[in-house]
């Protein structure tokens, strides 16, 4: 999970949210919610609030870090503070949920934002795409979010076993890690922690 610097939310939505006193979340439509997501996944840098899957309009939703179907928190909907963008746009038969899908309605005092600086410290990472827990509020967020799927891990290990490779170069690491960019490197914690630490 790597931490989530949020900016200053789209005019077309703080537009319509005046305009709109009455109306909720589920009638936000057109352009302003268009502009909210592209917002959301432009300061992410393209990647999932969670997992750090590489994530586009097309492959992802708008999740609610407080739960809409949560009535405690049902005023926080349209709060910008309180919104991200999740990979996976509609679930499938057959497909695994994770992150903000798994989580749904789920919430705890304890359960782990993106929004908080050190976030990714609870967690460790091993070259067979595995993700680890450093305390408790790292082991409650991968069993909430499901960041231990069986796809997440087959993907990043498929990460893992390409800067292992005789392909890959430590210029290639480094290129992964420019936090300057607008896109990131996909998994970009586990690449930088497992750099980190030698193991790639």
């Amino acid at each position: 999970m790597k931490h989530i610097i949020k900016s200053s939310e789209p005019i077309s939505f703080t537009n319509w949210k005046r305009t709109h006193p009455g109306l909720r979340y589920k009638d936000l439509k057109g352009s302003p919610k268009t502009d909210l997501k592209n917002a959301l996944i432009s300061e992410q840098k393209h990647l999932c609030c969670y997992c750090e899957r590489r994530i586009y309009d097309a492959d992802s939703h708008i999740e609610h870090f407080r739960p809409k179907g949560n009535p405690l928190y049902q005023h926080l909907e349209l709060d910008y503070n309180n919104l991200h963008a999740s990979c996976i746009k509609y679930l499938s038969t057959g497909v695994e949920p994770q992150c903000g899908h798994k989580k749904e309605n789920t919430f705890t005092n304890t359960l782990l934002s993106p929004l908080e600086p050190d976030c990714a410290c609870h967690f460790w990472y091993t070259l067979d795409g595995v993700i680890h827990s450093v305390d408790d509020r790292g082991k409650e967020a991968i069993d909430i979010y499901n960041l231990n799927s069986g796809t997440l891990i087959r993907q990043r290990k498929g990460l893992t076993d390409f800067f292992t490779s005789d392909l890959s170069s430590e210029a290639d690491i480094i290129d992964h890690l420019d936090s300057s960019k607008s896109c990131l490197g996909e998994f970009y914690t586990m690449i930088e922690y497992l750099h980190n630490n030698n193991n790639i």
